[in-house]
């Protein structure tokens, strides 16, 4: 069954690129088996992209800002401007966009459990370099437009 879906598959005109992804396999010495087995990962990839890019324009489009993209959903946050739709109204647009576009999806708030609050170590060792230079710079007096760790910066 699963042949008989990569088979139909690999003949859409939007999948056409997967007649490359297997020659250029075929090059590298890779079987049928093997590569038959890889074609099927790989499109749903591709539609997983599809349909988190069609997600990522319109939660922007509809006052949304995207923070990152993971694996099958992303990280949103209304943006500054307040002009946001409410979450479950943004989702709802994005819905239909996904569906103009022939996806068919159903969007859903994933809880956090509190993680978002707690510190990220390698941000708070960030954070506190950065304010150390900033103290150091203060301390000295030293010109953030012209300088940069005692070398003139021509850009600035």
């Amino acid at each position: 069954e699963m042949g008989a879906l990569r088979d139909e598959l690999i003949d859409r005109p939007c999948f056409a690129w997967t007649k490359l992804h297997h020659e250029a396999l075929r090059e590298k010495g890779k079987t049928d088996a093997e590569i038959a087995s890889l074609m099927i990962p790989r499109i749903i990839q591709s539609c997983e992209n599809d349909v988190l890019d069609i997600m990522h324009w319109n939660f922007s489009k509809f006052g949304w800002t995207v923070r990152a993209k993971i694996f099958d959903g992303m990280v949103i946050e209304p943006s500054k401007s307040g002009k946001s739709l409410s979450l479950q109204g943004a989702m709802r647009q994005v819905e239909l966009a996904c569906r103009h576009q022939g996806w068919d999806v159903r969007l859903a708030e994933k809880k956090l459990h509190g993680k978002q609050d707690e510190p990220i170590p390698t941000i708070e060792v960030a954070r506190h370099v950065i304010e150390e230079i900033a103290d150091f710079r203060h301390q000295r007096n030293i010109d953030y437009n012209t300088t940069f760790f005692g070398v003139n910066n021509m850009y600035a």
